[in-house]
């Protein structure tokens, strides 16, 4: 009865440890694609606290993602961008500086 017993409960420990693995290395594609398109999300979207360091960095990472990415930018449009510097040349320029007042 124990030999049966343990018999049983390493067969269900290997089956649950094989079905694991297979999900570790061949998961679901829509679980896939789903975490795909969360990472684009997260990496699309900005708070207005942001600055404009983080922004850029943000479009920088969010070309990585695709081939092909269609932007909207101020007074352009829409562009078709395909590499990393045509978006980084799509980038708006940093605002100037004000010159720091000596404090009195």
């Amino acid at each position: 009865m124990t030999r049966w017993l343990l018999r049983s409960v390493t067969l269900a420990v290997l089956i649950a440890a094989g079905y694991w693995l297979w999900n570790i290395f061949f998961p679901n594609p829509e679980h896939v694609i789903r975490k795909r398109f969360e990472a684009i999300a997260r990496t699309a979207s900005f708070s207005t606290r942001e600055s404009g360091i983080a922004k850029f960095d943000n479009a920088t990472r969010l070309a990585a993602f695709c081939a092909v990415c269609l932007i909207t930018t101020p007074g352009l449009g829409f562009a078709a961008v395909a590499a990393f510097g045509l978006l980084a040349s799509l980038a708006p320029p940093a605002p100037p500086r004000e010159p720091a007042t000596a404090a009195a």
